[in-house]
């Protein structure tokens, strides 16, 4: 599954940028040449609709997607720098992620807790 999502996001980038598959479950796209922050935000948010669509193929195989970004220079000068940042802005999105989640199940389940009471 990694390797096709390797292959799907790789012709989506241009020439200059790459997909690689990273370690487990992982993988890195390195963009290039961009004219500011606010491009790859946009890069960004459409890779992560494609993976998306390949966690609906796989049917919630692949997890739920978490993407962070570094931007050189402000992520770091070095590639281990700027996969540092990208892994720590990964794990607060993960982070923001599941806090989200558990806000919607307390809501519902505050909200069947509101009908049975109004039903019994």
């Amino acid at each position: 599954m990694m390797d096709e999502i390797v292959a799907t996001l790789g012709p989506k980038l241009r020439n200059t940028d790459r997909v690689e598959r990273l370690g487990k479950g992982r993988f890195i796209a390195v963009i290039v040449l961009l004219p500011e922050k606010s491009v790859l935000d946009s890069i960004c948010k459409r890779m992560e609709g494609s993976l998306r669509e390949l966690q609906a193929k796989y049917a919630g195989a692949a997890g739920a997607v978490d993407i962070g970004m570094s931007i050189y220079p402000m992520g770091g000068y070095t590639g281990e720098d700027l996969i540092a940042t990208a892994t720590r802005h990964c794990e607060e999105a993960r982070v923001a992620r599941q806090r989200s989640s558990a806000g919607r199940r307390r809501t519902v389940a505050g909200s069947d807790d509101r009908q049975m009471r109004a039903a019994g």
